[in-house]
């Protein structure tokens, strides 16, 4: 069967649901769940049939591919099958503990993710490359997450109680005023691949601290690179690697670029200093 008779058939399938309430389509999508995984050539159609059929598929429709069959939520979550081009979605500020709401710009119209039961209660603090941070406060034992809206994966990143800072936070205003949240000021992920060996994770913490992790570690390596009455505002890794950190530092006037190596583990993270100061001569 050719790609093309195989993507008609499927857009096909689309079509015939979206005739029914949303009790028939329920009942549709069971149908061709069942039909499908009976079938063994729906469910191991080769990778570059899969990847042409998935670039003509948007983000929503993508989502709803996946509960075809087990083997097609797997592909359905590649992220090296590019989308359909689009628009990006915006995130909607949480009125939920379960969910998640988002706008498409495209078309205009509200989507509503389900997020895992590990983050639940939880709230955005941040997001790079694919991936949400959201913080479970409890006052010490707060913990952070990587938590991916689309694919539901989620992993888990040092509590903010290995950070030294973290302890005298909690007891300021600030704290009693927004809770952790307002400690976690920045992140950026060193590449999308949070299972990779390379992957590495910043973040600001209070404006003051720049961390280090990579998923899975139990401690944030914390490293205090301001002098006095600098403030750490934003971070971020580009594609080769190199982290970039911008600095609000009312004594030095203009931008001003400075470089350094900070030892990480076995590694070494090469960092970029740009200092910004609104002060006028």
């Amino acid at each position: 069967m050719k790609s093309e008779s195989l993507f008609r058939c499927f857009k096909g399938k689309q079509a015939q649901c979206k005739k029914g309430g949303k009790r028939e389509q329920n009942k549709e999508y069971r149908s061709q769940r069942t039909s499908c995984c009976n079938n063994i050539g729906w469910q191991t159609l080769p990778d570059d049939i899969m990847e042409i059929i998935l670039q003509h598929l948007n983000l929503r429709e993508r989502i709803r591919l996946r509960i075809i069959c087990k083997s097609w939520n797997s592909l359905a979550m590649r992220r090296d099958f590019s989308n359909a081009p689009q628009l990006p979605w915006l995130l909607l500020p949480q009125a939920s503990n379960k969910y998640l709401s988002c706008s498409s710009v495209s078309d205009g119209k509200f989507h509503t993710l389900r997020l895992p039961k590990p983050v639940r209660g939880g709230r955005v603090c941040g997001c790079s490359k694919g991936w949400l941070v959201m913080i479970k406060e409890k006052v010490f034992n707060s913990k952070l997450y990587l938590v991916n809206p689309i694919s539901r994966d989620q992993h888990q990143l040092p509590s903010l109680r290995t950070i030294p800072s973290f302890h005298k936070f909690v007891n300021t205003n600030k704290s009693k005023r927004g809770g952790a949240l307002l400690f976690c000021n920045s992140f950026t992920l060193s590449t999308s691949d949070v299972k990779s060996k390379n992957c590495i994770v910043a973040a600001v913490f209070d404006e003051l601290t720049l961390g280090l992790c990579r998923p899975g570690d139990k401690t944030w390596s914390v490293f205090h690179v301001l002098d006095e009455n600098e403030h750490l505002t934003t971070i971020l890794f580009s594609s080769s690697g190199m982290l970039y950190a911008l600095f609000s530092s009312p004594g030095k006037n203009g931008i001003v670029v400075a470089s350094h190596s900070l030892n990480f583990g076995d590694d070494t993270v090469k960092i970029k200093f740009f200092f910004w100061s609104s002060s006028e001569n």
